[in-house]
């Protein structure tokens, strides 16, 4: 896995979550499948070049889900496609670093072991 979901990068999927949603070939979208964590964590992992396909959202199609929210009369918090905005906890990501780092491993016997998953978030590769 390349990098880690943080404060920044959660956000900024989120914002293209809702753009992708918006499209009408949602049903059928590559990313159907993403769940993105309600918080960063040090255990979700993601490739740069998956990343940058899924949050490679023009602005114009940002602005337009943004338009037709706001076209609403009197919108509910139900009828908006993302939930509030909460503000996201900072998480210490140097937590627990050391002791997985220099964590003893039998590579001769656990070859497969791993101090991340190996599934990135958005292609499950």
């Amino acid at each position: 896995m390349d990098n880690l979901i943080t404060n920044l990068t959660l956000k900024k999927c989120q914002e293209a979550e809702v753009v992708h949603k918006a499209r009408s070939n949602w049903a059928t979208s590559i990313y159907k499948n993403v769940v993105l964590p309600s918080t960063p964590n040090i255990i979700l992992g993601y490739h740069s070049k998956c990343y940058a396909k899924y949050t490679a959202v023009p602005s114009t199609a940002k602005k337009a889900v943004v338009q037709q929210t706001e076209s609403y009369d009197t919108p509910s918090a139900e009828a908006l496609p993302f939930p509030a905005a909460e503000p996201l906890e900072e998480v210490n990501l140097n937590i627990g670093r050391q002791s997985l780092r220099s964590k003893s491993t039998n590579t001769d016997n656990d070859k497969s072991s791993h101090v991340f998953p190996t599934v990135c978030l958005f292609c499950d590769k």
